[in-house]
């Protein structure tokens, strides 16, 4: 078994994957995966490049540096998780879980909403926020419950909290699918959002046709969570669905729109 096996298989486990999840992000088969961590092939000097940045570690590490023999903040410091324009860098989430060792869906209330940007990623600051179980989500993918604040998303309201799921490759995420997007200079957003790896930005919308759309770089982006369902206090426009009311706005921004070049 070679220092190079033994280190994949380490980082995935500091990182919290299955060889599932690291397969797909590198875009390999998880026999392939499974051959390199058991020393049964090499990767090719592509793939090696490609592991090297998905973890934020230079390759000479990643082949001569036994990481076994490391603890787990050594390796952090090792592969310190910047912000990225491809979307595909490893992303740790810091997590809480319950007595079942079922990990919690944490509510970020408002009066932390200001301060998730910083403590996102503080194991101290997460584990003060309150949690909920939501069995009906599903086990194997982690929840988190932001507030929402403003009239920008009808049909949900000021005052309701989304839950998003955790997104860990952002070429999943779909254009125009609704999320919770965290960064340093705007906090907690929920908007449709299209992203466009290519610049390295990302286009936020609001179904609301009285906001602009906007765009900001990928690397000002914290995390992304997708939507998952919302909680809220008021009732929706009855007979109507989010996607329904969405298209309804959406050409009401264009009449709008055309208007005002006339």
């Amino acid at each position: 078994m070679s220092i190079f096996s033994e280190n994949i298989k380490v980082l995935r486990k500091v990182k919290g994957l299955s060889q599932e999840t690291l397969s797909g992000i590198l875009g390999v088969k998880r026999t392939t995966l499974s051959n390199y961590e058991n020393g049964l092939t090499s990767p090719s000097l592509e793939a090696l490049g490609d592991m090297a940045d998905a973890f934020h570690i230079d390759i000479d590490t990643l082949l001569r540096c036994d990481l076994s023999v490391k603890s787990d903040s050594e390796i952090e410091d090792l592969t310190s998780v910047g912000r990225d324009t491809h979307g595909r860098n490893l992303r740790v989430i810091v997590t809480t879980v319950n007595d079942d060792n079922v990990e919690n869906v944490e509510i970020v209330p408002v009066k932390a909403r200001a301060g998730y940007a910083a403590g996102y990623a503080d194991p101290e600051y997460i584990s003060t926020l309150p949690h909920i179980t939501l069995p009906f989500l599903s086990s194997q993918r982690k929840y988190r419950a932001f507030p929402i604040t403003g009239d920008s998303m009808p049909p949900v309201s000021s005052g309701s909290y989304v839950v998003g799921e955790y997104v860990v490759d952002w070429h999943g995420i779909k254009d125009g699918e609704y999320a919770i997007v965290v960064t340093l200079d705007e906090g907690i957003v929920f908007k449709r959002v299209y992203p466009d790896f290519e610049r390295g930005v990302v286009q936020l919308v609001s179904t609301s046709p009285m906001y602009e759309p906007y765009v900001i770089s990928m690397e000002d982006v914290l995390e992304i969570w997708t939507f998952s369902c919302y909680i809220s206090r008021e009732m929706a426009t009855a007979g109507l669905g989010m996607e329904q009311v969405c298209e309804m706005l959406s050409r009401m921004q264009k009449d709008i729109s055309s208007l005002k070049t006339r």
